[in-house]
């Protein structure tokens, strides 16, 4: 992976700039306090989740509420891709392809997986921690963590090499070995009842066979059985065809017997149907003339009756017409009136138009008017509001005017303290490297004084010659005052190094109070933009109150033309009235005329009307008549009704007759010929034989049922224990697969339980193997930055660093300040090769406080580094400018930071 660009929006002192990186070195160069730190900051914020400060909206730009950091980035697919952060106002964190033109993962934890996968560390990799200790060690960092007792370096290293994971992969398994052992117990109880079910499996067998044997010698004897059985159901059908047969013609001749009752009946009562119907037809004979006459009565009364409805039709007509007649008259009369009325308004509304016109035209003026005086009311509200206004700009200003020197002020007092903090952290640097090289040279000393002090004849510790007592003591007494002297410039340093760390403390307090004062000071734009607005608001209330003057006659004139109105009344409204009702004229004589024509018309309609009606004349008289007509003849009409159906029924009331006997004597016949065939059957049936072969029918019968059904419940019984007997086999099948599942789980079992022991005995070995093979890079790494092979460095197990040349073996807090950085260097690239893929490191200041020749020679080690496709290397100097393949300098121009190439 390599880092393309860098893209900073409102972050801390960059108000926008972009970066671009290259393979090999980049040197990002600058003074101090010119934003060269910002830029690792941000990259370790975007790309390892490392926070630069807390709260995080301290690394925006100060007056801005969002910053942005854009990274992009060449991924392992050889595409560019871009890493986005937002911070502050808006969060935002999500990976952008520029080539698809979308997000391709958004959100936090999926961006760090991305990221992960980027750099070859494994999944849920801490990657602050690895950032923090290798990647990219914080400015001042880079030596401190061997510089501290074991235990505190097992607290930094034990993470990285992730040393306690094995205990806990040997705690995590108990789960599994229980769940193992879980298995097992529940395997053997299955065996076990399996095993008891199929212990009665023998016992089934012998009992299907038994049953076998029985079901074949019940099928032999139910095959006699059947035979026998046909040959008696043969018999007994015949006999019972026999029988079916006498029974069948007896009850024919019984049911013939019965209709020769019921035909001699039907000829007996035909008969005397026939002499009704004869009796009846000489009664039609006697009453025909007297029904003749009623029929003619009743249709006489029937053409007076259709007379008497349409006379009361018309005479209903006429009392309408009467009735109608009657309100046309009065409508007549009311029209008329209404007619004189309206030619009277009309006049009325003439005298009434010029007053009307004259009101009319002083209520138009009269709404202008107050129109007007209404706009002069609201002009004259605004005016005050913005007069009011100008004033509070006025006062504004006024006091933006005053508090801008204090800004100028606060701001001079702020840079100052930014100048002497800075003076101070460089000095506070500086006292802490010389108190560090200070510790290593007290240290060095009392090796040497332990290394005098062992016994007599011991080996000069510098060049290990052959060392007499009195040099030895003289020795003793040289390291003693060195020890004290060197002793009192440590003490010296340390109330020094507390002194500027408390002066640093206060000067940052004293910055945050500053800076928050500043904050809510104005700045010189506020104050333009006030009096840009304080112009504006002048001629606006200029503008105003000539408006205002303009409109000032307004209320005089309203109240002139409401008095006029007043004295004038309101002649519109009765004007109006009366051309209202004026208007209806044309229409109230047309109404006239039209209503005058249909009364006309109504009268001639009445003559009509009641000369039709004298028609009907003498017609009360003639209905009486016919109905005493109808009354005379209605006994005879009655009596005819009565008897007419019944002789016309004569004629076939004979036929009928002469039917029925003929019937009657083929019933007769038909009786005979059934007598005959009736005693032939009589001979053909024995009910004693019959009944002999039924009894013994019915006993082989029931034999051969017995012998079915105990056939059926054998086969059942054969059945289902042959069913049984198929699921024992299937389940001792079954209890063999069971045992030998738990064989296999046995051996899992066995198999585990070696893994688990080797995990929790491998710990240390592979945290053993792992430090020899980063101790081994680290001393490959050291000699070449050291450009002498003969140096070895050995990393231990407690994570102390060990050098040793020309066969003496030093402490890392014995070598010097250069041979520090040089092994700490190491260590942390080699941590870096061997725990990921990463192929980028970052260093911040590596060469503070070396002196000319050593920051020369370190910065053309590092430079010399060759396992690593991207270093960054922060420095104040123009140290890392000759060797570099990349240079991107670093100014600070006002407030602002700027990159220059």
């Amino acid at each position: 992976m390599e880092i393309r660009a860098l893209e900073l929006e409102n972050v801390k002192s960059y108000e926008h700039a972009t970066l671009t990186f290259g393979r090999g070195t980049n040197a990002i160069c600058g003074p101090n306090g010119a934003g060269k730190s910002t830029i690792l900051e941000a990259i370790g914020y975007a790309l390892f989740d490392v926070p630069p400060c807390r709260p995080i909206t301290g690394f925006v730009r100060e007056g801005e509420r969002t910053g942005t950091i854009t990274v992009t980035l060449l991924a392992n697919d050889d595409r560019d891709y871009q890493v986005v952060r937002q911070f502050g106002s808006r969060n935002q964190y999500y990976v952008y392809d520029p080539e698809i033109g979308q997000k391709i993962v958004e959100g936090g934890r999926e961006v760090r997986d991305w990221l992960g996968a980027q750099f070859g560390v494994d999944e849920g990799e801490d990657l602050s921690a690895l950032f923090h200790d290798a990647v990219g060690v914080p400015q001042g960092m880079l030596t401190a963590a061997f510089l501290l007792a074991p235990e505190p370096r097992r607290k930094v290293f034990n993470p990285l090499l992730r040393v306690d994971e094995y205990n806990r992969a040997w705690d995590s398994l108990r789960e599994t070995r229980t769940a193992l052992t879980e298995r097992l117990a529940s395997l053997r109880s299955e065996i076990a009842a399996m095993a008891a079910r199929t212990e009665a499996l023998p016992d089934l067998e012998a009992r299907a066979a038994s049953l076998a044997a029985g079901l074949e010698e019940a099928g032999a004897r139910l095959r006699e059985v059947s035979a026998q059985l046909a040959d008696l159901s043969r018999q007994k059908q015949e006999l019972e065809a026999a029988r079916e047969r006498l029974q069948a013609l007896t009850e024919e001749a019984t049911r013939l017997d019965a209709r020769l009752l019921t035909l001699t009946s039907q000829v007996e009562a035909a008969q005397e149907a026939v002499e009704r119907a004869r009796q009846s037809e000489q009664i039609v004979a006697e009453t025909q003339p007297g029904y003749q006459g009623y029929l003619a009565a009743q249709e006489r009364q029937r053409e007076l009756e259709a007379q008497a409805r349409e006379r009361a039709r018309e005479q209903q007509a006429l009392t309408e017409r009467q009735s109608e007649q009657r309100v046309k008259a009065d409508r007549i009369r009311r029209l008329e009136m209404d007619l004189e009325v309206a030619r009277q308004q009309a006049a009325t509304a003439e005298s009434l138009r010029p007053k009307a016109e004259e009101q009319e035209r002083l209520e138009q003026e009269l709404a202008e008017a107050q129109a007007l005086a209404r706009e002069q009311a609201a002009v004259s509200a605004r005016l005050e509001r913005e007069r009011a206004r100008l004033d509070e700009l006025a006062r504004r200003i006024e006091h933006v005017a005053a508090r801008l020197a204090a800004r100028a002020e606060t701001a001079r007092q702020l840079e100052e303290q930014e100048q002497a903090l800075e003076g101070l952290n460089e000095e506070l640097r500086t006292v802490r490297s010389e108190e560090a090289r200070m510790q290593a040279v007290l240290e060095q000393l009392r090796s040497q004084r332990e290394a005098l002090a062992n016994v007599q004849g011991a080996r000069c510790p510098v060049c290990e010659g052959d060392l007499p007592s009195e040099r030895r003591e003289a020795l003793l007494e040289h390291n003693s005052r060195e020890a004290a002297h060197h002793e009192g410039l440590l003490a010296a340093l340390r109330t020094r190094t507390a002194e500027l760390t408390s002066r640093t403390r206060s000067i940052t307090r004293v910055q945050r109070e500053l800076q928050a004062r500043l904050s809510q000071l104005p700045r010189e734009d506020e104050y333009a933009a006030l009096e840009a607005d304080r112009a504006q608001q002048e001629e606006a209330v200029r503008e105003l109150e000539r408006e205002v003057t303009r409109l000032s006659e307004a209320d005089a004139r309203a109240s002139d033309l409401s008095a006029r109105l007043s004295a004038l009344g309101n002649p519109r409204k009765a004007y109006q009235s009366a051309l209202a009702i004026a208007a209806q004229s044309t229409a109230l004589a047309k109404n006239l005329e039209a209503e005058r024509a249909a009364a006309l018309a109504l009268q001639a309609e009445i003559a009509e009307l009641e000369k039709r009606l004298a028609a009907y004349a003498g017609l009360d008289e003639a209905l009486a008549a016919a109905r005493a007509e109808m009354l005379a003849h209605e006994p005879a009409y009655q009596r005819y009704l009565r008897h007419e159906r019944e002789a016309r029924e004569l004629g076939p009331r004979l036929a009928a007759l002469e039917q029925q006997r003929e019937t009657l004597a083929r019933a007769r016949s038909e009786r005979e010929a059934l007598e005959v065939d009736l005693q032939q059957a009589q001979s053909a049936f024995r009910p004693e034989e019959y009944e002999c072969i039924a009894a013994a029918y019915l006993a082989v019968s029931a034999e051969h049922a017995r012998l079915e059904e105990r056939m059926v419940l054998q086969r059942s019984q054969l059945e289902e224990t042959e069913a049984r007997i198929g699921e024992l086999r299937g389940l001792r099948e079954q209890l063999r697969e069971k045992q030998e599942e738990l064989t296999s789980w046995q051996a899992v079992q066995h198999l585990f339980e070696f893994l688990r022991q080797v995990i929790r005995d491998a710990g240390p070995q592979v945290t053993s193997a792992l430090v020899e093979v980063i101790s081994h890079q680290a001393a490959r790494l050291y000699a070449d930055i050291m450009s002498d092979p003969t140096c070895r460095l050995r990393w231990t197990e407690d994570y102390e660093v060990l050098v040793e040349h020309a066969g003496h073996e030093r402490t890392f807090s014995q070598l010097s300040g250069g041979e520090q950085m040089a092994a700490a260097l190491s260590v942390r690239l080699a941590l870096l090769r061997e725990l990921s893929d990463i192929d980028l490191v970052f260093f911040d200041e590596p060469t503070a406080n070396l002196d000319d020749t050593r920051r020369d020679n370190l910065a053309a080690q590092i430079v010399s580094v060759k396992d690593f496709g991207q270093l960054f290397v922060v420095s104040h100097d123009d140290t890392f400018e000759r060797e570099t393949d990349h240079i991107i300098r670093v100014e600070k121009v006002g407030d602002r930071s700027q990159v220059m190439g």
